[in-house]
């Protein structure tokens, strides 16, 4: 018994240590990046634009990218197409301020239970973040400035205008933004979607490239 007492004393031990010294590593990188955390005048967003080139009469002849993508206010985008991002991508949304810290928690659980990155955490925020101003590598240090980033842009823009930004910039595959993607897929504007096609569009986002109905209509 007194071996086993002993055993288990060592193991909680080496775990508080353990955990300390994850936590240590982690709160270090943190406070290295809130050196460096960006300005509220360095949160801006200038998404590259799809140049049209016109006839004389008006028509669309060509189209000059390379970022396929034509923005478009909130205003033009259907309640009902942007229900089905925030159902998929982010359902609290309106009710945090950059970092849904109940998915933060939810995630790491679920990531310890397979032993591997089975599931991430990002608000629609963070994704806006991440597809603006970084990069998509999966490094800690980037999931730190994502988390920067995602709060200096709350501070700065309401939550329509959030995800405005987040629906012109993220990719679909094939195009960049909703309305160019609308374009491609479904041959119509945004302000046309049903709830299906506005569905579909939502759940191309998580693998844009691997999901691309025409690509693989299966998945």
């Amino acid at each position: 018994m007194a071996r086993r007492s002993r055993l288990r004393r060592f193991l909680l031990l080496l775990f508080v240590i353990v955990t300390c010294m994850v936590f240590g590593t982690g709160l270090g990188l943190f406070v290295g990046l809130l050196e460096n955390a960006p300005s509220l005048d360095e949160v801006n967003f200038n998404p590259q634009l799809t140049t049209y080139i016109y006839d004389i009469n008006g028509k669309v002849i060509g189209r000059l990218y390379r970022q396929n993508r034509v923005y478009v206010p909130i205003e033009q985008i259907p309640i009902h197409v942007q229900n089905a991002f925030i159902a998929i991508e982010d359902h609290n949304f309106y009710k945090h301020h950059g970092i849904d810290f109940v998915a933060v928690a939810r995630s790491i659980l679920v990531n310890i239970r397979e032993r591997r990155f089975a599931q991430g955490f990002s608000s629609i925020t963070q994704q806006l973040a991440r597809n603006a101003f970084l990069h998509n590598r999966k490094q800690i240090s980037r999931k730190l400035q994502e988390v920067l980033w995602a709060i200096q842009i709350e501070r700065k823009y309401s939550k329509p205008e959030i995800l405005e930004a987040y629906l012109n910039i993220i990719l679909f595959g094939e195009a960049w933004g909703i309305e160019a993607a609308s374009q491609s897929y479904f041959g119509k504007s945004v302000q046309e979607l049903s709830l299906a096609e506005g569905a579909l569009l939502a759940a191309i986002v998580n693998l844009p490239n691997a999901l691309n109905p025409r690509i693989n209509p299966e998945g």
